[in-house]
């Protein structure tokens, strides 16, 4: 998905604004880790945070949502079954 269909400043400001209004709600992301070498996704990840931090949002959780990669790498310790 495209970061321009998601309206992110508008989330970002309402967020801010809840927080205001109640100091005690808790905000939290799960952000998509991609590879197992490629890390954060920078339109659906970063870009997010970063916008949430400069509209004051406090980000309390951060959550990567990875999965299992295959590794190619022969006799790696993180393939599965040798641990």
């Amino acid at each position: 998905m495209s970061i321009s269909k998601i309206p992110i400043l508008t989330i970002s400001r309402a967020l801010a604004q809840v927080q205001s209004e109640r100091p005690e709600v808790t905000v939290s992301f799960t952000m998509m880790i991609q590879g197992e070498d490629y890390g954060m996704v920078p339109d659906l990840g970063v870009k997010v945070l970063e916008n949430a931090k400069e509209n004051g949002v406090r980000v309390d959780i951060v959550n990567a949502m990875t999965m299992e990669y295959y590794l190619k790498v022969q006799h790696c310790p993180f393939q599965r079954g040798l641990f």
